[in-house]
């Protein structure tokens, strides 16, 4: 349901499961970073959240991707400094 924040945030991300591309190479970039952000295969597909990913791991991901912040579910809360939350969603800062 976070779809349309990044339009009305004009912020840029890493990736999402909506906005496959196109191409066969961008395919293959894209499935990548998928898998490195919510790992491989069943895992993967089991439990999509970024909330269940440690502060730390959320840190070095957004080191790789040059990301400040993470938007996720509130629940679990994450051990990051929050600049906003809602009902369902919070954002945290990843510097």
């Amino acid at each position: 349901m976070s779809h349309t924040f990044k339009w009305y945030a004009r912020r840029s991300e890493v990736v999402n499961w909506k906005e496959i591309p196109q191409d066969a190479r961008a395919i293959v970039r894209w499935w990548r970073r998928i898998e490195d952000i919510h790992g491989p295969g069943r895992q993967l597909l089991e439990e999509p959240s970024l909330a269940r990913l440690s502060a730390e791991r959320l840190k070095q991901l957004g080191e790789r991707y040059d990301a400040d912040y993470v938007l996720t579910v509130r629940e679990p809360p994450l051990e990051l400094d929050a600049v906003y939350e809602n009902r369902g969603y919070v954002i945290y800062r990843l510097d």
